[in-house]
């Protein structure tokens, strides 16, 4: 890992993931947060998350969210991304998009992909868990969109 890992953070950024670990303390199942905000806590150099992503599990998901009054959706989802469940929160500073079910649509076919974390990092009182970079760096090949191009030349360039 990096000594720039988490640096630069917002009080808002680290408010809301810690939300979110205090949140997710009682699933049962693998989550983990991906996009930029996971990229961001691995110290790669990201414009600010305008939203955290997080993976977890459709029973997770159900259980969880309920739990906290968040509205979950079914079935949604663009051309390119679906979940079976998602939910755009915005209980915390920056939103929070939980995914159960992910899905990314590639030349060939839909392809799922399921939360793998392998870190576990302490924010505030909490602990919010990570791929792996290179877990992150295939997940944004499969993703393919330009802002997933900056993505991945920015965590290719860190130390290891």
């Amino acid at each position: 890992m990096t000594d720039r890992m988490g640096q630069g953070m917002s009080s808002e950024f680290i408010a809301s993931l810690t939300e979110i670990g205090r949140m997710l303390m009682t699933a049962e199942q693998d989550w983990c947060l991906i996009g930029g905000a996971a990229a961001a806590l691995y110290g790669a150099h990201e414009p600010p998350p305008s939203d955290i992503d997080v993976l977890m599990s459709v029973a997770d998901a159900e259980r969880i969210l309920a739990r906290h009054q968040i509205a979950v959706g079914r079935g949604s989802g663009t051309a390119k991304f679906r979940s079976r469940l998602f939910s755009c929160w915005k209980g915390t500073a920056v939103p929070v998009d939980f995914m159960a079910g992910f899905e990314v649509n590639t030349k060939d076919g839909w392809v799922p992909v399921p939360p793998k974390p392998v870190l576990d990092m302490p924010i505030g009182d909490a602990v919010v868990r990570l791929p792996s970079v290179k877990d992150l760096i295939a997940m944004y090949r499969l993703f393919d969109r330009p802002k997933d191009a900056k993505r991945i030349s920015s965590l290719s360039a860190l130390p290891t």
